[in-house]
């Protein structure tokens, strides 16, 4: 059970970061999207 959930941990960190490398402007878009929201939420 463990190693299921290490690898479904690893595997969502590798796809995440190949996401992050191939879309790395619209990445950084969503970053900038989600500091805005948290700064509305946050105040």
């Amino acid at each position: 059970m463990k190693k299921l959930l290490l690898g479904a941990v690893i595997t969502g960190v590798f796809l995440t970061g190949i996401l992050n490398f191939t879309t790395q402007g619209k990445a950084e878009f969503g970053t900038g999207d989600f500091k805005v929201a948290e700064n509305a939420f946050f105040g």
